[in-house]
């Protein structure tokens, strides 16, 4: 293969091949991103044109595969990122929803936790229902 087709020596090709394959599998094991399992895949297979370099339609075939996983990868990519900012808003909003129920539980007294000596403790504030009852 000459160098206006593909500018890297085969020891160099083989070399970054490696490496970025390692790279892209510890990055999916880190961060379980599907599309960095697919460019774990695609940057060591570019190596395959060097099986018969003379033959043209194994080149293109290459060159198609390569394509292809690279717009499989941009496509899971963007995928994903929707996906996961969907899961997140709706955890924010499952997050919320908690807090404000929380927040807006009626305080309620259950009568049968308490001591049969100790009496419920009566509000500060007399409610009107409190009031009509003492006149």
């Amino acid at each position: 293969m000459d160098a206006t087709t593909f500018p890297i020596s085969m020891g160099y090709h083989i070399f970054f091949g490696v490496v970025a394959c390692l790279f892209f599998l510890m990055q999916y094991y880190r961060l379980r991103r599907p599309y960095q399992l697919i460019l774990a895949i695609a940057m060591p297979a570019s190596l395959l044109i060097y099986i018969d370099t003379s033959n043209q339609s194994l080149f293109h075939v290459v060159g198609l595969f390569e394509l292809v996983m690279l717009l499989g990868a941009i496509i899971l990519s963007i995928v994903f990122r929707i996906r996961r900012g969907k899961d997140k808003n709706m955890s924010d909003v499952d997050t919320d929803a908690d807090a404000n129920e929380k927040i807006n539980a009626p305080d309620t007294l259950d009568t049968d936790k308490i001591a049969p000596n100790q009496q419920p403790r009566k509000s500060a504030q007399k409610s009107s229902t409190d009031e009509l009852d003492e006149k």
